[in-house]
């Protein structure tokens, strides 16, 4: 067990939350059918969720207001992610990109939202990225951070 997933299980985390595309899965954001899930996630997400913790998705989608995927897709895209890693308790993208807002990572709000539907507070929740807007979106949440690369065992 890596030291990340043991302090995860250890210090009272209850709750994962993940960012999309480069961390638990590759390939296209556009297409489902381009979607793989990266080394170690399934594993991983299976052995915790088998002691009771649960998962969810926050992840910045400004395709959105760009026009360059519809939120039909992403909706769809989010789903297909969901049931690749044996479900999640609840979503949430942030549609925006030059539109300000409270949601769009390095801001909380996908994060604590997720928190308060699920009754966790905020020392109970980790988040797991691959970007300095997701350490920064965790910190402003007050919530643990892991990069992807050290919760997964990526080398």
């Amino acid at each position: 067990v890596s030291q990340s997933r043991y302090q995860f299980a250890n210090y009272g985390k209850k709750i994962m939350l993940y960012i999309l595309d480069k961390t638990i899965i590759t390939g296209g954001n556009n297409t489902l059918n381009e979607q793989v899930l990266l080394p170690n996630v399934w594993q991983t997400i299976h052995n915790l969720r088998s002691q009771g913790h649960e998962f969810a998705i926050a992840a910045n989608q400004g395709g959105i207001e760009m026009g360059f995927v519809t939120e039909r897709q992403v909706v769809a895209l989010m789903q297909d992610a969901a049931r690749k890693i044996g479900g999640v308790s609840a979503w949430r993208y942030c549609p925006h990109y030059r539109k300000p807002c409270d949601c769009r990572k390095p801001k909380p709000g996908m994060i604590i939202s997720i928190a308060q539907e699920l009754n966790y507070n905020m020392r109970e929740v980790a988040y797991i990225g691959d970007q300095e807007i997701d350490k920064q979106a965790a910190q402003a949440a007050g919530c643990t951070f892991f990069t992807a690369k050290e919760f997964f065992q990526w080398t």
